[in-house]
């Protein structure tokens, strides 16, 4: 059995009238309900954390190197182009971190091209809506299950 922590930075995903064509309808809630059943089903547990600050978030990811966190699933939506201390606390908590997006980054704007954290990344997922988040979290399940797993043969 392994801990898993989910990171949301600062969003609105499935607020009314917010962008539904790249972040679908369903709620954070709906999302974290469904992650929390496949995770359990599976024998993991599973945390979540969302925060508007930066300065909070790096305090999460931080405290996950001493909590016996084994994996981070992170959506750092905006902070993704401008989360240098965000960033920072990854590269000091040493915790694997998966790294998700439920629209696909690369078919946007120029400026969301550039992430400060898929270099740090086992895993960058993006693209797929809110199943985007079960995908971070069946590659999350796997580095737990096997860090030496190869999710390039995924």
């Amino acid at each position: 059995m392994g801990q898993i922590l989910v990171i949301n930075g600062p969003n609105q995903i499935g607020q009314p009238g917010y962008q539904p064509q790249y972040y679908g309808t369903e709620s954070l809630a709906e999302i974290n309900k469904r992650l929390a059943e496949q995770a359990r089903s599976a024998g993991h547990s599973i945390d979540f954390y969302e925060s508007g600050s930066e300065p909070e978030l790096a305090a999460r990811v931080r405290a996950a190197a001493q909590d016996g966190t084994g994996v981070v699933i992170i959506n750092p939506t905006h902070l993704t182009y401008r989360g240098f201390e965000l960033r920072a606390a990854f590269e000091e908590s040493g915790v694997p971190m998966i790294e998700v997006h439920l629209s696909n980054i690369f078919r946007r704007q120029a400026f969301r091209h550039h992430s400060l954290f898929s270099d740090l990344a086992q895993a960058l997922i993006t693209g797929a809506g809110a199943r985007s988040y079960e995908y971070a979290l069946d590659a999350a399940m796997r580095i737990l299950d096997d860090p030496d797993a190869n999710l390039h043969a995924y």
